[in-house]
């Protein structure tokens, strides 16, 4: 359906934003559409547009709700601070 090369993959995107008294985080879950991917769904925490990179925060799951519940229970504790480290 989709013609891309070997080893990539294509997905949808929707993006949540979750108002926390430490501020603002989105997440983005994307679906997989075209190309190989152990989960259909992946939720990823962001902070003006970048992804958190650490690997325990990010949500999976077969469904969207199933992966945005997982990366919420996840991040449910872990302040923005935790998921977002200043650069160094």
């Amino acid at each position: 359906m989709y013609d891309l090369k070997e080893k990539e993959a294509l997905f949808r995107v929707r993006r949540y934003d979750l108002y926390r008294s430490d501020g603002l985080i989105s997440i983005v879950v994307q679906e997989i559409i075209a190309g190989e991917s152990a989960y259909r769904f992946y939720a990823v925490p962001s902070l003006g547009g970048s992804p958190c990179n650490q690997e325990e925060y990010l949500g999976a799951g077969e469904s969207e709700t199933q992966a945005l519940q997982d990366c919420l229970t996840r991040i449910k504790n872990v302040p923005i601070q935790v998921l977002f480290p200043p650069p160094e």
